[in-house]
């Protein structure tokens, strides 16, 4: 048995990440002006694009300083933080959300 992991493994191929609007985004919240959009690559040479978009009650929470602190966090790391979560996955999520109650990932 190998140590070496056969899932897949994503490294960012950003050190920072594009900033955007999303709701000038096909599907982003429209009511929202905080997005992240994260390049990342697998072992395999495959790349993905991650958006992470805060809503607007989680950035007024983020000054309030009542969000939870995944979610804070996430802000903090200009989204970061919410797609190390799943580097190890073999197909990442398309889209994040950090919303008032903490990061989620749409369904």
């Amino acid at each position: 048995m190998s140590s070496k992991s056969t899932r897949p493994r994503w490294r960012f191929l950003v050190e920072l990440p594009g900033a955007y609007n999303p709701s000038t985004r096909p599907g982003g919240l429209a009511e929202s002006m905080w997005g992240r959009s994260w390049t990342l690559e697998r072992e395999d040479g495959r790349q993905a694009v991650v958006h992470v978009e805060a809503s607007p009650e989680a950035l007024a929470a983020y000054l309030k300083g009542t969000l939870p602190q995944t979610a804070r966090h996430a802000i903090q790391t200009e989204g970061r933080s919410a797609v190390e979560r799943h580097l190890a996955e073999k197909r990442l999520p398309e889209l994040i959300h950090i919303t008032g109650g903490g990061v989620r990932r749409p369904r």
